[in-house]
């Protein structure tokens, strides 16, 4: 176990744990440092540097941003920054409008399917995808026999099977990687490329032109180690940062301790 972790969720956005829980975990590993990297929000900021100074907890202002680069559809996560730069916290309002937009989309792809909801429960969350909507569905107990009709054993297979195929697999809009590369660099902080080779799909050809890319784009880093990857993608990536000359980070992806996948915190 190592005692930071740079790529963290709480349920600011789509992670299972609040804050309190996450820095609690914390002191429990042993992680002295942690980034709380929430999507398109900064919000979570402020409320876990002050809980985290409280416990002893060193939190980095964190957030992971959803970007397109030449069509292709990346996350960069936005380090050691302002988090009341207006500029960056105006283009992240952008795209969670963006993100209640698709979800009423497919609140009524699934009420055209029969399934029964309350969104009402959607409220608490600063930025909303379509897994809060999916664990919604399944949480309900009235929707428990149109799951066995489906074949749906669980938030992540509604997800799969219902929300991320036509028609509800329309995209949205997210920020130019350049665009959000100056936001993050004007709100006095580091912008990194996270999970390379997930979001890649293990294309190592397009990472090496991203890297090539970065000096034009003033792409800060790489996560090269991520709860994500195995060991020789791993060694590639490190290779072609130290390559490219960028820096190098780490983080588990944390979602939460009672997920089958990323639930690890401080396992990267």
């Amino acid at each position: 176990m190592k005692n930071f972790d740079l790529h963290v969720h709480s349920d600011y956005s789509d992670g299972l744990m609040t804050i309190g829980q996450i820095i609690a975990l914390c002191q429990q590993k042993k992680i002295a440092s942690v980034a709380i990297t929430d999507h398109d929000t900064v919000d979570q900021v402020l409320p876990a540097q002050k809980i985290g100074r409280r416990a002893g907890v060193r939190v980095l202002a964190g957030a992971e941003i959803s970007v397109s680069h030449k069509g292709q559809r990346w996350h960069l996560l936005a380090y050691h920054f302002n988090p009341r730069h207006r500029a960056l916290r105006a283009e992240l309002s952008v795209q969670q409008e963006a993100r209640r937009e698709r979800l009423e989309k497919l609140k009524k792809i699934a009420l055209d399917l029969g399934f029964l909801l309350n969104g009402q429960a959607l409220g608490r969350h600063r930025s909303v995808s379509r897994i809060h909507l999916a664990r919604l569905l399944w949480q309900d107990p009235t929707n428990y026999n149109l799951c066995c009709q489906f074949g749906l054993k669980g938030p992540g297979q509604i997800l799969e099977k219902i929300f991320s195929r036509p028609p509800a697999v329309a995209d949205r809009y997210r920020t130019d990687m350049k665009k959000a590369i100056d936001l993050v660099h004007a709100a006095g902080g580091l912008a990194v490329l996270a999970h390379p080779i997930a979001s890649s799909h293990n294309n190592f050809a397009l990472l090496e032109k991203m890297a090539r890319s970065a000096g034009r784009l003033e792409l800060d880093g790489l996560e090269v180690f991520s709860g994500r990857q195995k060991l020789i993608p791993t060694l590639s990536l490190y290779n072609l940062a130290k390559q490219y000359g960028l820096l190098i980070t780490a983080g588990s992806d944390f979602y939460g301790t009672n997920r089958q996948r990323y639930s690890q915190l401080g396992q990267w």
